[in-house]
């Protein structure tokens, strides 16, 4: 190179190519090497399967992704064998189309429950219709967590994860009417205790203060929030530009 004269191209393999549908779905993506490397890179340049360093196919029926493949071994012609070429992930819809079950390549089944707003309340885990078992529960709505919260229809009010057939981890929210979450209560320690963060907003809905609260007295699904039945552990505030003071 000379100034502003190029004097000739090399190219640096390999190349990425992508390859979509008319509606723009990735169907594609390849990673391949040009067998000489001289020259820029045209876009009348050809690659031969076995070019391919890197190949990844989705494949779609109308709109709706159901499979995906990622290749470990490229095959000389054609698609290849499942497992012998490439692992396969697929995936299921419900009759709203929404996507509620997966199949992983090693056979391991994920399946999703939505309410009517299309919010997920509950998860299975297994490795076929006859043995999956819940692993997680998300209940919506404000009930029994903040009496001035209205209207919080499709925001969790409740998350359980399942560890086995006799534990459970419970976390609750609480938001305030603005549908912002200020509250967030953990689950009960080895010692029965129960710790709770508390987030404060300005009008603007700017973070100008965390708080961590220690319960000392549980009554159930009824959470106090007055001084008189917390300890407070933590407290970080927003100075003037509203920058945290850790």
């Amino acid at each position: 190179m000379n100034g502003n004269n190029i004097s000739g191209f090399t190219l640096v393999n390999p190349v990425s190519i992508t390859i979509r549908s008319a509606g723009g779905n990735v169907l594609e993506q390849i990673r391949a090497a040009r067998t000489s490397t001289s020259g820029r890179l045209l876009a009348s340049d050809t690659f031969a399967q076995s070019s391919y360093t890197a190949w990844s196919k989705n494949i779609y029926q109308a709109s709706r992704l159901v499979a995906t493949r990622q290749y470990h071994t490229i095959p000389a012609s054609g698609d290849g064998t499942k497992d012998v070429h490439f692992l396969e992930t697929t995936f299921g819809y419900n009759s709203f189309g929404r996507r509620d079950r997966t199949i992983s390549p090693d056979g391991t089944i994920t399946k999703i429950d939505f309410d009517w707003h299309g919010n997920v309340i509950k998860t299975w885990i297994g490795t076929s219709d006859t043995n999956l078992v819940v692993v997680s529960e998300t209940e919506y709505g404000d009930a029994d967590v903040c009496s001035s919260c209205t209207g919080q229809r499709n925001k969790p009010r409740v998350t359980i994860q399942h560890v086995d057939d006799n534990t459970m981890r419970i976390t609750e929210y609480g938001y305030d009417w603005r549908g912002r979450q200020i509250l967030v209560f953990g689950e009960e320690d080895a010692d029965g205790k129960i710790t709770y963060a508390k987030q404060t907003y300005d009008n603007l809905g700017r973070a100008v203060m965390s708080e961590r609260f220690l319960l000392t007295e549980n009554t159930g699904t009824t959470k106090p929030t007055g001084s008189e039945r917390a300890v407070v552990l933590q407290n970080n505030f927003a100075d003037d530009n509203y920058f945290p003071i850790p």
